[in-house]
């Protein structure tokens, strides 16, 4: 496991690689995202997927995400840019979306899909 730090101008965002970047076999790497928890509450569900290069990261103002911006809130269409922003990072040469694994609690507000480019 790689341990990544992208920053913004309104946060640093912490994700965690587990396996090559660019992956061996070409396949996109799997996305696994939370709401409101952090990539270490992937560690079960990651094992499950041996073959595949899987990242995790902590959502903004989470875990070890750190806001700058002096926000508490977690907008649906801000965090949807910054898992943009994190699968554009990793550079794997593809124009769209990795697959994703998300997971959300009820009390958290509710994901959108957003196009990308």
């Amino acid at each position: 496991m790689t341990t990544h730090t992208l920053e913004t101008p309104e946060v640093d965002l912490a994700y965690d690689v587990h396996g090559p970047l660019p992956p061996a076999d070409r396949r996109p790497p799997l996305v696994m995202i939370g709401q409101p928890m952090d990539a270490s509450g992937f560690g079960a569900l990651r094992s499950h997927f041996p073959d595949r290069t899987v990242v995790t990261y902590d959502p903004r103002g989470l875990g070890r995400s750190t806001r700058k911006d002096g926000r508490v809130d977690h907008a649906p269409e801000v965090q949807a840019a910054d898992v943009h922003t994190v699968v554009q990072e990793l550079g794997t040469g593809r124009s769209r979306c990795s697959p994703a694994v998300a997971a959300r609690s009820r009390r958290s507000p509710s994901w959108r899909r957003t196009p990308t480019t």
